[in-house]
Order: C-alpha cells, then structure tokens, then sequence
C-alpha cells in the first residue's frame, strides 16, 4: 500500500496547485483591488452618466410643466397622458430592444440608444400641440427602453453577483440625483425664457437633450466584458476574471447562515439567500443548491457559463445569459413562467405608479402648496418667479431619496439583507402617502411638504435592494430577458400612475384622490414583497435544471448504448 502511486488527476495534485503562496495570493488581492478601481471609474462612472443624463431628459417634462401647460392650455389630464405616453412606448420596445443585445454588445448598443432618445429628446422644444406632445412623449420612450436594461447587462459583465447592489445603487442613484439636479438646471435654464424667441421650457428641451449626443461615443468605447478591457493589466485581467468564474455565493465574504447556497431565501427566511454581506445568496451560476442537492446539468454548465460572464465564452455581449444567440420566443415564455417575474412584475407595476407619479407631479404639488393646498388653483395668476421657486422645491424630496438610497443600500448591503429592506421603505412611502393630505386640511402647508418628502425618500429607497434582490433570485441565463420584463411591467405602471393623478386632479379639482391611490399603491407593494416565499424563487430554475438532467442522462443513456452495441458488432445509422 506504501508504493501504490496516486493517480495522474486526483485530489491531491489539485489540491495542492490551487493553494497559492501568501505572496501570490497578495498580489492577486492587490490586482484585484486595481481592477475594481478601474472598473468603478471606467465602467460604472460612465453607465452612471449615461443614466443621469438619460433620465435627466425623461423627467425634465415635470420642471416645464407649470410653464408648458399654462401656455399650450393642456388640462392636468392631458399633461397626465403625455407624462405616461412615455411608458407605454417604453414598454412596448424594451423587451425587443433587447432580445438581441448579446448580439452588437451593450456599448454599441447604449451609443445607438443615445443618439436616438438625444434626437428625439432635442425635438420636444418644437411641441406646438397636444398631438406632438403625445407623439414625441411616445417616441422617447421607444428610443430610452432598451437603456436601463442595457446598462444593467453591462454591469453584470463587469462586476460579480454578490458585488451588484452597490453598483446598481449607483444606476438608481443616478435616477434620483437627475431629478435633484434637474430642478436648479431647469430654473436656470428657463431664465432665458424669451431668448431668440423661444420660451423658457423650450431652451430647456434643446439643451438638456444635447449631452445625450456627447455621450454616444463614450459609450461606444467602453468594453463588453473584462477580457475586452484593455486598461486593465494581464494581472488585473486575470483577477477579475477569476473573481466572475466564482460561484455565485462564493463571491462574496463567507455565508453567514446555513441555506447560503439558496436563491432568495435563507435559513430565516429573509428571502436574501444569506450568503454574505453584500447579498450573495444566488445560487451556483448554473444549477442551483437546494436543500443539499445539486442540479446535475446546471454543474456541467456552469464552466461555460463562467467564461461567458468574463467575456471569454464568445459573443459581443460580454454578458451573462444566452451566450451571445439572440433570445427566442421560447426563451420568452420561460422566463414569463418563473414565479419571480410573475410576483416581481405585479409589485413592480404598483411602484411605478408611485414614483412616476412623483416624478412628473411633485413640482404642480408644491405649486398648490404655495397657492393655498392642495386643492388650490395652481393656475394662470402664477408669476414666472413662482414657477421657479416651485422647481427648486421639488428638487428637496429628491435630495433626500438619494440620501435614503444610499443608507439603505449600505444596510442592506452590509447585512446581506434585501426583502425586508425593500417592504419596510415602501411601507414607509404608503403611511406617508395615505396622511399627506391631513396636514393640508389643518393648514399646514409646510408639515405637508415635509410629509411629501419622507413619502418620495422612502418611495425610491428600496430601489437598489429590489432590483439586487430580484436579480438575485434568477438564474444567469434568464436575467437578460426576465429583467427587461420586469422593467417594462414598471413602465406599464409609470403611465398609469400619472395619468391617474391627472384624470383625479381635473375631476376633483386637488391631488388628495391622488395620494391615496399611490398610497394603497405602496401598501400592497410591501405587502407583496414582504409575504413573498423565498422557497419560490428558484422554482423554474429547479424545472429546468430536472429537465436538463432527464436530458442529459438520455443522451449518456444512448451514447453507452451506441458504445455497447459498436462492441458487439452491430453498426448504427
């Protein structure tokens, strides 16, 4: 038994090759940290903008609007309309937008995009009627839907699982902080009201759509994955590939609970996977764990999975997902089918209704503020100042949303917690919507205000944890179609939310039929996040993964077959 010499690829040899020197594993840390930096300023930095500026043109209609209606005689109702016109093109094109986004790579892709909404956004100063508002309202959301998935897509290519709540903080971040900065820019811009004969929400129109046609070859520039970086050195390369190849739960600190392998759900049910501070929690990149047993099939995927995701495994995209084949209808109708695009969509669609309603009403909110209540005129005797300060006012919900944003994406990071994260700050949001207007009743206009602006902060603070956490509960190959879905949905609920609060302000004559839709709106949206059962969240990945083990074991089964027969002599066709 002493002389009997191990076998060529056992353990042992393995073992040994994969545990490196602590000098090696130092200067892995160190190009690994290298890497992160320059992905943080060469990736991230840039998909930040191109959100700023993109939603910086989606939501510059709400700073014109006291301005625009007024002189063009639209109703609230009709301002409404045009204000969630802009979704529904949004929906209709986002998932064709990017079904074939593996295909030309999410750069190329994103500076197409941005040449197409800054075109469109640009035109918006022409509007002369309700037909072209409603037209132009429609076609920028064509032209924006496929941008906020794109980029998302990009960042997954770049930045491990249970590294993305952060990163995708940022994205949303830069939704909120477009509308914080928004305000002052639109109050500035509107003083050239007059000048070379164009009203002031017609300056603001031309000029905020010209930063998105600066930024198209920015975006063609940057890199569909990490092996395409070439700023990154062959040792950071390296690291940063290694890291992507990891597990999903593997990616971050170690799991804090038992259950960490799971997708949604740990072993106290908080529906993160408890995998890690920042979240882990998803399952193995192909095949998740479940209660000690592993899909076969997702164990055989994984390797070229793993190279797709460092952009090694072919394909422009660079991404995870369908390895650069463009996405079929079956494809479609799977992920339709997954318990977490179902339940995720329902409460996504009831959160667009809120916070698109704040964005495109919160500035004629502060107006009749100003005017005496909620139900006051808003109306024509508004001097141009008035407009202005109302557009900086609106700018404070906003600031605060990014500072909830933040907190709780560094809570929820920080404790590799998403669910209850996301059900307690639109929980928040409901309570705040469902008082705001009993302190106008009292004439309070400025606890009012107050109360708009814990209403907005909580409304948007969930965002990074809700998109990580659903994100989280999807198998890599269903992200690219399940998250544009999930985003349409929202979108869905982006028009129905301001053209409600329009067709109620012009029926009731005040928004407080309004606050209480959206308020019942964010009631049920807690409700749903928090009651979802994290024991559903890989449910289809559990499907799939037994259908791909049945399969695989019918082709092992004929191919022993094939070699049984081929040795007795017998000559298969």
């Amino acid at each position: 038994m002493g002389g009997q010499q191990p076998e060529p690829n056992e353990a042992a040899p393995a073992a040994a090759a994969a545990a490196p020197t602590p000098a090696a594993a130092a200067a892995a840390a160190a190009a690994l940290r290298g890497a992160r930096r320059k992905l943080f300023w060469r990736v991230l930095a840039p998909a930040w903008a191109c959100v700023f500026v993109n939603f910086l043109d989606k939501g510059n209609l709400a700073y014109g609007s006291l301005q625009m209606t007024r002189q063009l005689g639209f109703s609230p109702s009709l301002y409404g309309l045009g204000a969630g016109l802009l979704f529904v093109g949004y929906a209709a094109a986002m998932v064709p937008a990017n079904a074939a986004l593996p295909l030309l790579g999410a750069p190329r892709w994103l500076a197409v995009l941005c040449v197409a909404w800054g075109a469109v956004a640009t035109a918006g100063a022409a509007v002369n009627s309700a037909a072209a508002f409603l037209a132009v309202r429609t076609l920028l959301g064509v032209t924006e839907a496929g941008v906020v998935p794109a980029i998302l897509f990009l960042l997954t290519s770049h930045f491990h699982q249970s590294r993305l709540t952060l990163p995708y903080t940022a994205v949303v971040l830069g939704q909120t902080l477009a509308q914080v900065a928004g305000a002052p820019l639109a109050a500035a811009i509107q003083l050239l009201d007059g000048a070379g004969g164009l009203a002031g929400w017609r300056w603001l129109f031309l000029l905020e759509g010209i930063p998105a046609l600066l930024l198209a070859p920015v975006m063609w520039r940057l890199p569909a994955s990490v092996s395409e970086a070439a700023w990154l050195s062959a040792e950071e390369r390296a690291a940063a590939c290694a890291l992507l190849e990891m597990p999903e739960a593997a990616g971050g600190p170690p799991a804090k609970q038992s259950g960490a392998g799971r997708v949604g759900g740990s072993s106290s049910g908080d529906g993160t996977g408890g995998g890690g501070s920042e979240g882990g929690g998803a399952a193995r990149e192909a095949g998740p764990v479940r209660d000690g047993k592993t899909a076969a099939a997702g164990d055989a995927a994984a390797p070229s999975q793993r190279r797709s995701r460092c952009g090694c495994g072919g394909g422009g995209g660079g991404g995870v997902g369908l390895n650069g084949r463009c996405a079929t209808p079956r494809d479609l109708a799977r992920v339709l089918a997954l318990p977490v695009v179902i339940c995720g969509s329902a409460w996504s669609l009831l959160f667009g209704m809120a916070t698109q309603a704040f964005n495109y009403f919160t500035p004629m909110v502060v107006a009749s503020m100003q005017d005496g209540g909620l139900a006051g005129p808003a109306g024509a005797a508004r001097t141009p100042r008035a407009d202005r300060t109302a557009v900086l006012l609106s700018a404070v919900p906003f600031a605060a949303a990014a500072a909830a944003q933040a907190a709780v994406a560094w809570s929820s990071q920080r404790s590799g917690e998403r669910r209850l994260h996301t059900a307690a700050a639109f929980g928040v949001s409901a309570a705040s919507l469902l008082l705001l207007p009993l302190p106008l009743a009292r004439g309070a206009p400025g606890a009012a205000f107050a109360v708009l602006v814990v209403a907005a902060a909580a409304a948007f603070a969930g965002t990074g944890p809700n998109l990580s956490w659903k994100n989280a509960m999807l198998a890599p190959e269903d992200r690219l179609l399940a998250m544009p879905v999930m985003v349409a949905v929202t979108s869905l609920g982006g028009f129905a939310g301001p053209f409600a609060v329009g067709s109620l302000r012009t029926s009731s004559g005040d928004f407080n039929s309004g606050f209480y839709l959206l308020g019942a709106c964010m009631l049920a949206a807690a409700a749903m996040v928090a009651a979802f059962p994290p024991g559903w969240a890989a449910r289809g990945s559990e499907e799939r993964a037994r259908g791909e083990a049945r399969g695989a074991a019918r082709r092992a089964a004929r191919r022993r077959a094939r070699e049984a027969a081929a040795a007795g002599g017998v000559l298969w066709v």
